[in-house]
Protein backbone atom coordinates (compact mmCIF):
# COMPACT_ATOMS: atom_id res chain seq x y z
CA UNK A 1 0.00 0.00 0.00
CA UNK A 2 2.75 2.45 0.86
CA UNK A 3 4.55 1.58 -2.34
CA UNK A 4 1.43 2.32 -4.38
CA UNK A 5 0.96 5.70 -2.71
CA UNK A 6 4.62 6.50 -3.24
CA UNK A 7 4.40 5.61 -6.95
CA UNK A 8 1.26 7.74 -7.39
CA UNK A 9 2.95 10.64 -5.60
CA UNK A 10 6.04 10.38 -7.86
CA UNK A 11 3.87 10.27 -10.97
CA UNK A 12 1.84 13.32 -9.89
CA UNK A 13 4.98 15.32 -9.01
CA UNK A 14 6.61 14.31 -12.30
CA UNK A 15 3.59 15.40 -14.30
CA UNK A 16 3.42 18.70 -12.42
CA UNK A 17 7.11 19.38 -13.08
CA UNK A 18 6.72 18.53 -16.77
CA UNK A 19 3.74 20.87 -17.01
CA UNK A 20 5.66 23.71 -15.37
CA UNK A 21 8.71 23.14 -17.60
CA UNK A 22 6.59 23.07 -20.75
CA UNK A 23 4.67 26.19 -19.70
CA UNK A 24 7.88 28.11 -19.03
CA UNK A 25 9.63 26.84 -22.17
CA UNK A 26 6.63 27.67 -24.32
CA UNK A 27 6.58 31.39 -23.49
CA UNK A 28 7.34 33.72 -26.34
CA UNK A 29 7.96 37.42 -26.26
CA UNK A 30 4.93 39.43 -27.31
CA UNK A 31 5.45 42.93 -28.81
CA UNK A 32 9.20 43.17 -28.14
CA UNK A 33 10.60 46.60 -27.28
CA UNK A 34 14.32 46.84 -28.05
CA UNK A 35 16.92 49.51 -27.24
CA UNK A 36 20.34 48.78 -28.71
CA UNK A 37 23.92 49.97 -28.93
CA UNK A 38 26.16 48.69 -31.70
CA UNK A 39 29.92 48.65 -32.25
CA UNK A 40 32.19 47.58 -35.07
CA UNK A 41 35.95 47.47 -35.44
CA UNK A 42 37.37 50.44 -37.34
CA UNK A 43 41.14 50.00 -37.13
CA UNK A 44 42.56 47.41 -39.53
CA UNK A 45 46.20 48.32 -39.11
CA UNK A 46 46.21 47.19 -35.45
CA UNK A 47 43.75 44.28 -35.31
CA UNK A 48 43.57 41.15 -37.44
CA UNK A 49 39.78 40.65 -37.56
CA UNK A 50 36.65 42.76 -37.72
CA UNK A 51 34.22 42.47 -34.81
CA UNK A 52 30.55 43.39 -34.95
CA UNK A 53 28.90 43.71 -31.53
CA UNK A 54 25.31 44.55 -30.60
CA UNK A 55 24.14 45.08 -27.02
CA UNK A 56 20.44 45.45 -26.41
CA UNK A 57 17.75 45.43 -23.78
CA UNK A 58 14.58 43.52 -24.46
CA UNK A 59 11.22 44.16 -22.85
CA UNK A 60 8.21 42.04 -23.70
CA UNK A 61 4.64 43.21 -23.21
CA UNK A 62 3.81 39.89 -21.54
CA UNK A 63 6.74 40.23 -19.08
CA UNK A 64 8.77 37.26 -20.33
CA UNK A 65 12.45 37.33 -19.28
CA UNK A 66 15.47 35.06 -19.65
CA UNK A 67 14.66 34.06 -23.21
CA UNK A 68 17.07 31.87 -25.13
CA UNK A 69 17.84 33.96 -28.21
CA UNK A 70 19.82 33.26 -31.36
CA UNK A 71 21.05 35.73 -33.95
CA UNK A 72 21.90 35.56 -37.63
CA UNK A 73 24.83 37.81 -38.50
CA UNK A 74 26.42 37.76 -41.93
CA UNK A 75 24.80 34.40 -42.70
CA UNK A 76 26.00 32.69 -39.51
CA UNK A 77 23.90 31.77 -36.49
CA UNK A 78 25.30 32.51 -33.05
CA UNK A 79 23.78 32.27 -29.57
CA UNK A 80 22.92 35.51 -27.81
CA UNK A 81 24.34 35.93 -24.31
CA UNK A 82 22.33 37.48 -21.51
CA UNK A 83 23.05 38.95 -18.10
CA UNK A 84 21.73 37.57 -14.84
CA UNK A 85 18.47 39.53 -14.73
CA UNK A 86 17.56 38.42 -18.26
CA UNK A 87 16.91 41.85 -19.78
CA UNK A 88 20.32 42.81 -21.22
CA UNK A 89 21.65 40.78 -24.13
CA UNK A 90 24.77 40.82 -26.30
CA UNK A 91 25.63 39.21 -29.60
CA UNK A 92 28.93 39.39 -31.47
CA UNK A 93 30.47 38.16 -34.69
CA UNK A 94 34.16 38.11 -35.62
CA UNK A 95 35.54 37.59 -39.12
CA UNK A 96 38.36 38.57 -41.42
CA UNK A 97 38.34 42.11 -42.81
CA UNK A 98 37.56 40.72 -46.29
CA UNK A 99 34.38 39.08 -44.95
CA UNK A 100 33.14 42.35 -43.43
CA UNK A 101 33.38 45.19 -45.94
CA UNK A 102 31.72 48.57 -45.43
CA UNK A 103 27.95 48.38 -45.17
CA UNK A 104 24.90 47.84 -43.00
CA UNK A 105 24.66 44.41 -41.41
CA UNK A 106 21.21 43.23 -40.35
CA UNK A 107 21.15 41.14 -37.17
CA UNK A 108 18.04 38.95 -37.18
CA UNK A 109 17.22 37.78 -33.64
CA UNK A 110 15.13 34.65 -33.09
CA UNK A 111 13.66 32.99 -30.03
CA UNK A 112 13.90 29.21 -29.56
CA UNK A 113 10.85 28.51 -31.73
CA UNK A 114 12.14 30.64 -34.60
CA UNK A 115 15.58 29.06 -34.35
CA UNK A 116 14.04 25.59 -34.52
CA UNK A 117 12.10 26.66 -37.63
CA UNK A 118 15.36 27.91 -39.19
CA UNK A 119 17.13 24.63 -38.46
CA UNK A 120 14.19 22.66 -39.87
CA UNK A 121 14.24 24.76 -43.04
CA UNK A 122 18.01 24.20 -43.38
CA UNK A 123 17.59 20.43 -42.93
CA UNK A 124 14.91 20.40 -45.63
CA UNK A 125 17.08 22.66 -47.84
CA UNK A 126 14.39 25.33 -47.86
CA UNK A 127 14.82 29.09 -47.72
CA UNK A 128 14.92 30.51 -44.21
CA UNK A 129 14.26 34.07 -45.39
CA UNK A 130 10.50 33.69 -44.98
CA UNK A 131 10.80 32.85 -41.27
CA UNK A 132 9.91 35.91 -39.23
CA UNK A 133 12.52 37.10 -36.74
CA UNK A 134 11.53 38.27 -33.27
CA UNK A 135 13.20 41.58 -34.21
CA UNK A 136 16.05 42.87 -36.36
CA UNK A 137 18.95 45.17 -35.41
CA UNK A 138 21.21 47.00 -37.85
CA UNK A 139 24.96 47.44 -37.45
CA UNK A 140 26.35 50.23 -39.63
CA UNK A 141 29.97 49.21 -40.27
CA UNK A 142 32.09 51.94 -41.83
CA UNK A 143 34.74 49.46 -42.92
CA UNK A 144 38.22 48.93 -41.56
CA UNK A 145 40.62 51.88 -41.63
CA UNK A 146 43.94 50.70 -43.02
CA UNK A 147 45.90 53.84 -42.24
CA UNK A 148 46.99 56.74 -44.43
CA UNK A 149 47.89 56.11 -48.04
CA UNK A 150 51.36 57.53 -47.46
CA UNK A 151 53.29 56.92 -44.27
CA UNK A 152 54.63 59.98 -42.46
CA UNK A 153 58.21 58.63 -42.67
CA UNK A 154 57.95 58.50 -46.46
CA UNK A 155 56.64 62.09 -46.62
CA UNK A 156 59.42 63.32 -44.30
CA UNK A 157 62.15 61.55 -46.32
CA UNK A 158 60.73 62.84 -49.64
CA UNK A 159 60.53 66.40 -48.27
CA UNK A 160 64.13 66.19 -47.02
CA UNK A 161 65.35 64.99 -50.43
CA UNK A 162 63.46 67.78 -52.25
CA UNK A 163 64.85 70.45 -49.87
CA UNK A 164 68.36 69.05 -50.29
CA UNK A 165 67.98 69.01 -54.10
CA UNK A 166 66.70 72.61 -54.16
CA UNK A 167 69.51 73.77 -51.88
CA UNK A 168 72.15 71.90 -53.90
CA UNK A 169 70.93 73.30 -57.25
CA UNK A 170 70.70 76.83 -55.79
CA UNK A 171 74.27 76.50 -54.46
CA UNK A 172 75.45 75.23 -57.85
CA UNK A 173 73.82 78.19 -59.65
CA UNK A 174 75.38 80.68 -57.24
CA UNK A 175 78.85 79.19 -57.65
CA UNK A 176 78.70 79.16 -61.45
Amino acid sequence: MDTTKMCKFIIVVSLALCTVVLAVAGETCQNPSVASQVYSTHEASVVVNTALVAEFTLKCSNGVKNLALYAEINGQFVPVTKNEDGTHYQVSWVGEHKQAPRGVYPVRVFDSDGYQQIKKAQRNEESSGAIKALFTLSIDHSGPYRGPWLQSEFIAATTAIIVWYCAYTAKSKLQS
